[in-house]
Parts: C-alpha cells; sequence; structure tokens
C-alpha cells in the first residue's frame, strides 16, 4: 500500500527522505527571477538522483526545504512568517515570492523525474471521440468530482473551495458505460493508460486537449461566473489503487 506522509512526519524530518519510490528517479530544481509576464530562464538548475538524496541534509531555498520523496511523491516545507506549511505533489512544487537574501521577486520549482516518460494519444483521435474510451488503466480505479468555487481576483483571490458533501465518483467501469460528458467547461472523453482527457473549446472557438495522469492526479477545472470575482469550479481527482 502506498504511504503517504503525514504533515507532522514531514516537519520532524532532519535528513532527506527516500522511500517506496516506483517511478522516481530524483529530482530537478530551477531557481530564477520572477517577473509580472512569468518566469524568466532559470539562473540556476540543480539535479539529483535518489542516491544523492538520500540521507543528506534537506535541501533549503530561501523560504523552501525539500526534505523528501516518497511513493513518488514530493514533500517540501514553505517557511511562513506565522507558520510553516507543508506541501506534496506527484511532479511539481512552485514557490514565488521574495528572496531573504537579495529582495528581489523570484521563483523555485522543484519537479520529480521519473524512469519514464507518460504517452499520450494523439489529440486527432481525442476530438474524434464519441464514446468513452476506457482502457488499459494498471492505476486508476475511479475518478472523484468535487463541486467547488474559485477567486479570479479582485476581492477574491482565494483558491478553490469546495462546497462539501457534494462530492461524487464514478469507478472506471462505470466510466466505460458513459458518453463523453462535461464538467464545468470541460469534457471527459478518455481514460487511457492512466490518463484522463478533457476536452474544451477556447476562445476563438477551436477545440483543444490537455490530461490528468496518475502523477498529477488532480486538478480544478472552471466553469461560469458566480460572482463577478468568484466562478463555478470542480476539482477532479484520480483514485489510486493501493499498491
Amino acid at each position: 500500500m502506498m504511504r503517504y506522509l503525514t504533515s507532522d512526519e514531514v516537519r520532524e524530518l532532519d535528513k532527506f527522505l527516500i522511500d517506496g519510490n516506483d517511478e522516481a528517479v530524483g529530482i530537478e530544481i530551477h531557481i530564477g527571477k520572477e517577473w509580472r509576464t512569468g518566469y524568466s530562464e532559470p539562473d540556476t538548475i540543480q539535479k539529483f538522483t535518489l542516491s544523492e538524496l538520500e540521507g543528506k541534509e534537506p535541501i533549503e531555498i530561501g523560504r523552501v526545504k525539500v526534505c523528501a520523496l516518497a511513493g513518488d511523491q514530493l514533500y517540501c516545507i514553505e517557511k511562513g512568517k506565522y507558520s510553516d506549511e507543508v506541501h506534496s505533489t506527484g511532479t511539481e512544487y512552485a514557490y514565488r515570492g521574495v528572496s531573504p537574501d537579495t529582495g528581489d521577486y523570484m521563483y523555485v520549482r522543484v519537479m520529480v523525474t521519473y524512469c519514464c516518460p507518460i504517452v499520450t494519444l494523439p489529440v486527432e483521435e481525442i476530438l474524434s471521440l464519441d464514446t468513452f474510451i476506457v482502457k488499459g488503466n494498471n492505476r486508476v480505479v475511479g475518478v472523484r468530482f468535487e463541486p467547488g468555487s474559485s477567486g479570479v481576483g479582485g476581492s477574491n483571490s482565494s483558491g478553490f473551495s469546495a462546497y462539501g458533501g457534494k462530492e461524487y465518483e464514478y469507478t472506471v467501469e462505470e466510466l466505460g458505460t458513459k458518453k463523453p460528458f462535461r464538467v464545468e467547461e470541460d469534457v471527459l472523453c478518455a481514460l487511457v493508460n492512466d490518463v484522463l482527457y478533457l476536452r474544451y473549446r477556447n476562445r476563438d472557438g477551436d477545440m483543444r486537449v490537455y490530461t490528468l495522469d496518475y502523477r498529477k492526479r488532480s486538478l480544478v477545472t472552471s466553469g461560469d461566473g458566480i460572482a463577478y470575482d468568484t466562478v463555478s469550479a470542480t476539482r477532479i481527482t484520480l483514485i489510486l489503487k493501493d499498491r
């Protein structure tokens, strides 16, 4: 069974923990300047293998401490003014803030590196589907949906907030009996080789495709406005088989 670290376990680590990784082979850290238009090219790129990380001191960059890679999950601690916050992700952790050394705006991106890439289906195939395709899933056993809302700026700059008690799930078997179906502005149309496929129409009217894979596990998709600074939103999470 996959073991997830609790926040208390992560905070107590004084050495970098490597434990129970299936596909992760290391991490890559990008450090650079943050501009209003986005990220600059990184000034520094650091690469580490599992053996180089195991048992060493946690990696500290400004207010970020990278301290574990367990069960293909990356664990970082973001130091706050009053308390520290633990973050975990299967693919990437990104921090944007002010460098405590120079006072400049900076970013830190910590990315898990894997032994093999995720192979996806051609976009043209996904756009042409009129039935929900389900096949080749070895890790994903279902999909969970959590309706809620999300701020879009102005007086509401908060992230996703679930309504609570309204989530619902489909098993892989149930998805195999459905037609492509809409969640917010997206249409879910395939779950193949542990990758969920979503398609949507952009502002120019063109159809586009994006994916959610078993490594990333969840995403938030937004829909109609429900206030001038708030939109409806749904968090989509892939339910993984215990291993």
